[in-house]
């Protein structure tokens, strides 16, 4: 592939990316807080911890988890060596970047509603 088609490529998806983060997917508020619960729920060793924080915190004060907690369980459990915190490149711009864009309260709120 020359670098004109390079170039055209990367226009494609960041076009394709940019439109994503603007609207609703598959019922969700954006595509990074769907696939944030889609990896909670699909990997049973975790979705186990999160049902359990969910458990927790219901029995502590009723309300379940925040959103506040949630983030941060993802940053321990998916960079327990805070690597995307102490590196500075293109990689943890676009986990930051993304991980911004994460509705945490509307994907905790699906938890503590629906029972996990």
């Amino acid at each position: 592939m020359d670098g004109g088609s390079k170039h055209v490529l990367s226009l494609k998806l960041l076009e394709r990316r940019s439109t994503q983060m603007c609207k609703e997917y598959n019922g969700w508020s954006n595509w990074e807080t769907w696939v944030v619960k889609l990896w909670l729920d699909n990997d049973e060793s975790v979705h186990a911890m999160v049902v359990e924080m969910v458990e927790a915190g219901k029995q502590d004060d009723g309300d379940g988890i925040t959103g506040a907690d949630l983030e941060e369980f993802v940053w321990n459990t998916f960079d327990p060596d805070g690597l995307y915190h102490t590196q500075a490149n293109l990689f943890t711009d676009f986990i930051f970047s993304s991980m911004n864009m994460v509705s945490w309260d509307e994907v905790s709120s699906a938890y503590n509603k629906d029972g996990y």
